[in-house]
């Protein structure tokens, strides 16, 4: 088999011990090999540019935004790469604004990880792969009518706002949002209020009930 017929693969895992794991799932077929690793996002976004990778697999958390604003990015850097989602969020919303933001597959991290062989499969051929897991959730949710068939209320907040209302729910304080997003903490206060603003919502605590109450239903 030719390198050109190799897909090329880069794994985007801020866990070492998944990252080990999944560079030895993906090399031990030989359709595809991992051409490269990144923990953190600055990284990932320099190795998609750098070596333009056919496929990346992308932990979700590693932007704060479930991979939304990294696969934008990727976009950008590198148009033709396809991007598989691993993450162990299996809120129905979040899957369905991941997948309309661009990814081509969904696996939870609970899946057996003879799914990523298969997701990068259907990938190389230019489909779209949910695990059977991943499925089974989004079609529980179709069969309760609950899917958005409409705006979803977080489809108005930009990528940096997204960023920040899940750093947020997740009970980060002001201090560590903007650490972790390179904001000042001005920025970060004026972002909340306009998340606020956007979702009715009077106050952090409100805010946080809301993102708790979204990850239930």
């Amino acid at each position: 088999m030719s390198d050109d017929d190799v897909t090329r693969v880069l794994i985007a895992e801020l866990m070492p011990v998944l990252l080990n794991g999944l560079r030895e799932v993906v090399n031990s077929v030989r359709l595809f090999r991992v051409c490269a690793y990144a923990d953190d996002a600055p990284m990932a976004r320099q190795r998609c540019e750098e070596l333009k990778p056919d496929a990346i697999i992308l932990d979700a958390t590693m932007d704060g935004a479930h991979g939304v604003s990294l696969m934008r990015d990727f976009a950008v850097l590198h148009a033709p790469a396809r991007t598989l989602i691993y993450s162990a969020c299996e809120d129905p919303a979040v899957i369905e604004r991941v997948l309309k933001a661009g990814a081509q597959g969904y696996i939870s991290k609970y899946d057996c990880p003879g799914s990523i062989i298969d997701a990068l499969t259907d990938l190389r051929a230019g489909r779209v792969y949910l695990s059977a897991r991943v499925s089974a959730i989004l079609g529980a949710q179709i069969r309760k009518g609950r899917l958005a068939s409409k705006e979803h209320p977080l489809d108005k907040l930009s990528a940096r706002e997204q960023q920040v209302y899940e750093l947020v729910i997740a009970g980060k304080s002001t201090r560590e949002i903007a650490e972790t997003l390179g904001m000042a903490n001005s920025s970060v206060e004026n972002t909340v209020a306009r998340i606020r603003a956007k979702l009715n919502v009077k106050s952090i605590e409100e805010l946080r009930a809301l993102g708790r109450k979204r990850r239930k239903s």
